[in-house]
């Protein structure tokens, strides 16, 4: 199949501009009431599965033949897998096996390290919920052959209105868009504006727009939207960062980001990432020669800090201090979530400038935070002494 390849530099007007009303809340007087801390429930692994390899809690039933994922509400009713994706799984001995969730479609890959160039397996099933997806045009599943080896995200987008298509990146700095079951060493392509290694990838959705996203080792964050007439070029928002004073910008390989999408419409830009051992976050009503607009702040210090227009101030408190950041993740209703190295889970909240956090009771070592299948909150994970679950609100 032909291999549709991203080659520009990242933002796209659907993703930029918006109003300065999400860095607000947290002000002072009688009546302000101080945003609720992270609500913790533990979740039980349903009797016949056993957790996968990955840190997002999903869990395998007998021999593969179904999977259960974490959300809101508990664990999800068993999803059976399609037959060629048992196959594959059986298959993999002790070859990595990952498992994501990207809206309403599971995400499943096999890498298979002993061959040259490496391959990677993948393969996209829309959940029971949205079995009628019309971007899973060839049935219940997707599948992709990948080749050279992926290092960070696999994520199903749709592209051009056609087939699904996945998005990969690898550490020669390159992002790929493909259809089904590409010609090795025809996946990539120069990412432009973004010049380290990809270190993280994700889509956003706005307006009934979809957008590309790539994080780099060089602090880069670059955006693409997509169209029926080809990619548009990639904007690095990165470069648009304050180079001086509270909202100094970090150079450092990006761990995460996300574009909230129910604050993400029309012309607004309201983003989140986590680089070096910082957490920024940037809004903007401008073009797109000018995405960062209005404001660029660091939420993770406690200096007083200014938007670059409209000279509106902002402090942020209680955030987690750098050494305790060991993962983030941003939900669709704006609230950013913070996996502390100490068995701690921190939110921000949409609107507003407090982070309040929680202790996870009997918990050791690092959290890692995820989607949790739903708009809002997060799915838990802690791995040392024992993976535990967990869903937080």
């Amino acid at each position: 199949m032909k291999i549709k390849q991203i080659i520009s530099s990242v933002l796209l007007s659907g993703l930029v501009g918006g109003a300065m009303v999400a860095c607000g809340g947290g002000g002072g007087g009688s009546s302000y009431t101080p945003p609720a801390a992270p609500v913790v429930h533990e979740e039980t692994v349903p009797a016949g599965f056993t957790l996968g390899s990955d840190t997002n809690g999903a869990a395998f039933g007998g021999n593969f033949e179904s999977i259960v994922i974490p959300g809101a509400s508990g664990y999800s009713a068993p999803i059976v897998l399609d037959t060629q994706v048992q196959n594959a799984l059986q298959n993999a001995g002790s070859n990595p096996i990952a498992v994501s969730v990207s809206g309403n479609q599971l995400v499943i890959s096999v890498t298979d390290n002993s061959v040259s160039p490496v391959k990677t397996s993948v393969f996209v099933q829309a959940l029971p919920q949205a079995s009628n997806l019309k971007n899973l045009t060839t049935g219940y599943v997707e599948s992709y052959t990948l080749y050279g080896g992926v290092t960070t995200n696999l994520l199903p987008l749709n592209y051009k209105n056609q087939n699904s298509a996945l998005m990969s990146s690898s550490t020669a700095g390159t992002v790929s868009i493909a259809f089904p079951n590409p010609t090795p060493g025809n996946e990539s392509a120069a990412t432009g504006a973004c010049t380290g290694s990809i270190t993280t990838i994700s889509t956003a959705s706005s307006g009934g727009n979809s957008y590309v996203a790539v994080g780099d080792s060089q602090g880069n964050v670059c955006v693409a939207g997509l169209n029926n007439n080809g990619l548009n070029p990639f904007t690095n928002l990165s470069a648009e960062a304050p180079a001086s004073g509270p909202s100094q910008y970090t150079k450092a390989p990006v761990h995460n980001f996300g574009f909230p999408s129910t604050l993400n419409n029309g012309n607004n830009l309201v983003g989140y990432w986590y680089v070096g051992n910082q957490i920024y976050k940037v809004l903007g009503t401008g073009s797109m020669s000018n995405p960062v607009k209005n404001a660029f702040f660091n939420t993770t210090t406690s200096q007083t800090q200014t938007a670059q227009t409209g000279g509106t101030q902002v402090t942020f408190t209680g955030a987690p201090v750098a050494a305790d950041i060991n993962s983030m993740f941003t939900d669709n209703v704006g609230n950013v979530w913070v996996g502390g190295v100490s068995a701690k889970v921190y939110v921000l909240r949409n609107g507003a400038t407090q982070w309040t956090s929680t202790a996870l009771n009997g918990a050791l070592g690092g959290v890692v935070v995820s989607y949790n299948g739903t708009n809002s909150g997060a799915t838990v994970t802690t791995t040392l002494g024992g993976t535990s679950v967990y869903n937080v609100q």
